[in-house]
């Protein structure tokens, strides 16, 4: 730690006459006050960011977890559909042998369709065939606009509604519904799903907001579907100057904003995503009185060092000012500022930030406090000694040090800078940087202090991994997925290069869930991912869309090397027994691939589609095997 000189050494270096001490006391108290002042709002924004970027990674994490679910459910509507008999659909009644047909399909994709709790179906004319459960009474409340939406519009092919009651006001919630077509394309009828409002209830509460958030899930005329926590001005409407509104209306499918909630009037950092393909926009507000409860404490810790600076600072120049005007009894008056020189340094030693001062000629180290030396693990032995470590070791790349005073060069004082360190003992840290112009020792110098962000930092890898990753197999999750795979289409289309697209999925998933368990259908889904990643290259992409279904790229690959990939990913998981937890005997599994090739100027969807299609070709042909998706008919 560096020593600080006394003031007497600092005044004599200043000037040579006392009469300038008054005014070195009073200049030193105003930068230390003021900054201290843009500590304070450097704080407050590097909390009012964290939250924002908070609440911006929950929000991607509840919008992949709801398309997961919805996927989920127009995946097993998909299923349905093509063991239907338009035709049957249009009789009144339905014949006996299509209706068991109907009735067996939705009893079996009920299981596949996560979210729902029931699922059915409408013929052409409006009425419900059949249903399953027992009180449907979401599917009996679906209004007939809906369904006469889906019926005159070809193009809307799979449609969600507002928040639905039933008539007893026992059941609220969704409903799904895909558009059922004949050989022609001609409308046939309507699949239909309902999601209760409990179960979006009960993943709301898994995502931790603090004590004062809220998790809310609209529909595009911002009803409330959900909320949590549950109020009862469920039903309240957003002003047309609302931020939100106007964003939507832009055309913007993300972003953040501040305000208070139309709700229960909490000031929150707000996140909204609004849900791709769907009328859903999910919400995530940070509450203001969470993220700034620490930086409130820091206000009131930053108050007092500035009351006490300012009374000090006055009390050194008052008793200047006496000496002065009287230049009696001199041995006492240097007794009296030998004392206030004492209480001066014990200050500024002890003010709550770290602080060094540089100087402008040669960047050399001129002075440390006890923190900045706590903070660079500079050896205490220098402080009394009063050696001069060269500061740019402590720089992680010191060409940023060059750049921060070539950036005051230009101006008196630069803000909010974030650099990363290094200590003696090699761990590293990031600190906010800010550095203001001054007069030290007789020469120009620089002022900087260091607020330490590296737990901020950590925070911040961590939810966006968190954001990024599915929990439970260590895969992309579907959000990032699709978000590199933008970049991998993007990347083959610069470059002219090949990029083949898998979807994958398990065969006969259901009956291990059912027959051994849930936690050994984890434990299936966690040695499938292992075996890709085993199996596949470094650069490759692997990506659990949801449920059993999983998708991977591969970049630079040609048809006849991605079909060889594909071949040898479905033999390895065939051959690889998977540990069962607590179970002797080893789960075995079987997967089936559809394969795209991208072609042209083709859409990401459209690639996607595609490969699906194949998958589901693979299903049909009787599973555990590679089918190869036919080239689109407009690619783009």
């Amino acid at each position: 730690m560096l020593k600080l000189p006394s003031l007497t050494a600092l005044a004599r270096g200043m000037s040579r006459r006392s009469n300038r001490v008054p005014l070195l006391a009073l200049l030193l108290a105003g930068v230390l006050s003021a900054f201290l002042t843009v500590q304070l709002v450097d704080a407050r924004r590097q909390q009012e960011n964290l939250a924002r970027q908070e609440a911006r990674n929950l929000a991607a994490l509840l919008e992949a977890r709801l398309l997961a679910g919805i996927r989920e459910i127009d995946v097993a509507l998909r299923s349905v559909s093509p063991r239907l008999n338009p035709v049957s659909l249009r009789h009144n009644p339905m014949p006996a042998n299509a209706r068991l047909v109907a009735e067996h399909a939705l009893e079996q994709a009920l299981p596949l369709a996560g979210f729902a709790d029931h699922l059915g179906l409408m013929n052409v004319r409006g009425e419900l065939i059949y249903q399953t459960g027992r009180h449907p009474e979401l599917l009996e409340a679906m209004s007939r606009e809906y369904f006469i939406r889906m019926r005159d519009d070809p193009g809307l092919k799979f449609f969600g509604t507002r928040l639905l009651v039933s008539s007893d006001q026992r059941s609220s919630g969704i409903v799904l519904a895909r558009r059922v077509e004949d050989a022609q394309g001609e409308f046939a009828g309507v699949l239909l799903a309902t999601v209760d409002q409990k179960a979006i209830l009960k993943l709301f509460s898994s995502i931790q907001v603090g004590e004062h958030g809220a998790v809310a899930l609209r529909d595009d005329t911002m009803a409330t579907i959900a909320r949590v926590p549950q109020h009862d001005a469920n039903s309240t409407v957003l002003s047309t100057r609302h931020p939100l509104l106007n964003a939507l209306a832009r055309g913007e499918i993300g972003g953040d904003y501040t305000a208070r909630s139309v709700v229960d009037q909490e000031a929150r950092m707000h996140a909204w995503r609004l849900l791709p393909g769907t009328r859903y926009v999910v919400l995530v507000g940070v509450a203001e009185q969470d993220y700034l409860r620490a930086w409130r404490r820091m206000l009131h810790a930053y108050y007092a060092a500035m009351s006490a600076l300012a009374l000090l600072g006055g009390a050194v120049a008052w008793h200047y000012r006496g000496e002065r005007r009287d230049g009696r009894a001199l041995q006492a008056s240097k007794a009296q500022l030998e004392a206030s020189e004492a209480r001066f340094r014990g200050m500024v030693e002890n003010l709550p930030f770290p602080l060094t001062i540089t100087a402008l000629a040669d960047r050399s180290l001129l002075y440390a406090n006890a923190r900045a030396c706590r903070l660079f693990g500079m050896d205490a032995e220098l402080r009394e000694q009063g050696q001069r470590p060269d500061p740019s070791r402590f720089y992680v790349d010191p060409a940023e040090r060059a750049s921060l005073f070539q950036r005051l060069a230009r101006t008196e004082q630069v803000d909010n800078v974030e650099l990363q360190f290094q200590r003696d003992n090699g761990t590293q840290f990031w600190a906010l940087v800010s550095a203001v112009h001054l007069v030290f020792d007789h020469q120009p110098a620089v002022l900087c202090g260091f607020h330490d962000i590296s737990s901020r930092k950590l925070l911040e890898d961590t939810l966006r991994r968190q954001a990024q990753t599915d929990a439970l197999t260590g895969l992309a999750n579907r959000a990032h997925t699709l978000e590199r795979a933008v970049q991998l289409r993007e990347a083959a289309l610069a470059n002219g290069t090949p990029l083949a697209a898998l979807m994958l999925d398990i065969d006969h998933f259901k009956k291990v869930n059912d027959t051994r368990g849930h936690a050994c259908g984890d434990a299936a889904l966690h040695g499938l991912a292992s075996t890709l990643e085993h199996n596949l290259r470094r650069h490759d992409l692997i990506g659990r869309l949801g449920g059993e279904e999983f998708a991977v790229f591969l970049p630079d690959t040609a048809l006849g090397q991605a079909m060889q990939l594909a071949e040898r990913l479905r033999m390895q998981v065939a051959i690889t027994a998977m540990a069962a937890p607590g179970e002797p005997e080893p789960i075995r599994i079987t997967i089936s691939i559809g394969l795209a090739m991208l072609s042209g100027q083709e859409s990401l969807e459209s690639l996607l589609a595609r490969a699906d299609d194949a998958l589901y070709q693979a299903k049909r042909e009787g599973r555990n095997r590679v089918v190869q998706a036919s080239a689109p008919t407009h690619a783009g």
